[in-house]
């Protein structure tokens, strides 16, 4: 899971367990919304919220654990999801705990319920069924009548991937570039699978967007180096002038936590860390590292266009070099 993803859900996990333990309406109101399926909550006379507890009777972890006190004894096992795809058979678990305390006398009714935004919950397909009910941060950020941290993790999850079905391939080149088509639709691809697309190590995107803009602009090379771990946006031809311009570059894409490019080739520019990707590996088990590399190249593009500034200084810079 990328880091945003992981501290973004543990906010709202937070905030989850804020909200059933000061708020008994809030509480009245969340199980309001799960009470037409069954197993129906019974009616309560004290809550009480903790993250992650502990199980007893499945393996795995559970986001938030809600336990409600009154004639019966009830269990909601929350599993929070911003966009995260779902952990191996974690639905399942989730059904095989809720069944484990009751039948072992733990509590007399425990339902599972998914907590995500509403894009999150229509992508999923059939999985929702293995859940007990769910609520969606949209439904829950109304009744706040609006919440800072929900509305960004609303559109944290409108701007990413998240878990639409990618049928697992060998080749992981041909689910990458589906991944490309349907999450990131404003990279177009420009390299081709080839006679052994396992082998791909760099993909190549289109940079039409950096034409022109500034005036002056070499070509732009916007790139997804997978074994050696990085994405580039690297400017054609300046290299040669590493010594004078590479400073120049540094310093101002520092503050957005880029550096420039260290390796000595004709082109020059700038960098972003992302995880490292197996080319003989399948795609399947390599989702999140993939997702992390797109992010990068996408962040590349959007700083382009946002600083053209910056640009324009870099390309009188090295026109003012060439001229000497």
């Amino acid at each position: 899971m990328q880091k945003a993803d992981r501290d973004l859900e543990a906010q709202v996990d937070a905030l989850l367990v804020a909200l059933f333990n000061e708020r008994r309406e809030f509480v009245e109101w969340f199980c309001g919304r799960l009470n037409h399926k069954k197993p129906v909550i019974p009616q309560f006379d004290t809550a009480s919220a903790s993250r992650s507890p502990s199980r007893r009777c499945a393996r795995g972890q559970t986001d938030v654990g809600l336990e409600l006190a009154g004639k019966q004894r009830c269990c909601v096992l929350i599993e929070n999801k911003v966009r995260h795809h779902f952990e191996d058979e974690q639905p399942e678990r989730y059904r095989e705990e809720c069944s484990g305390l009751v039948t072992g006398k733990f509590f007399d009714v425990a339902v599972s319920v998914l907590v995500a935004p509403k894009r999150y919950i229509t992508s999923i397909g059939a999985a929702i069924t293995k859940f007990d009910g769910h609520v969606t941060y949209e439904e829950i950020n109304d009744r706040l009548g609006g919440n800072p941290l929900l509305l960004k993790a609303i559109r944290h999850c409108e701007t990413g991937w998240i878990a639409e079905s990618i049928p697992a391939v060998s080749a992981n080149f041909e689910g990458y570039a589906e991944l490309v088509k349907r999450a990131y639709p404003e990279l177009r691809l420009i390299t081709k699978a080839g006679n052994n697309p396992t082998q791909s190590r760099t993909a190549q995107f289109d940079s039409g967007f950096a034409v022109d803009i500034p005036d002056g602009v070499p070509y732009v090379w916007l790139l997804h180096q997978w074994q050696e771990g990085r994405a580039k946006l690297l400017f054609k031809g300046w290299g040669e002038h590493r010594s004078v311009l590479g400073p120049l570059i540094a310093t101002d894409v520092a503050a957005d936590s880029m550096t420039l490019d260290p390796n000595k080739s004709k082109s020059l520019g700038m960098m972003v860390r992302t995880p490292v990707i197996n080319n003989h590996g399948k795609f399947g088990d390599q989702v999140d590292a993939f997702v992390a590399g797109l992010d990068a190249v996408r962040g590349l593009r959007e700083w382009y266009l946002a600083n053209t500034p910056k640009v324009t200084k870099w390309v009188a810079r090295a026109g003012a070099l060439v001229r000497v």
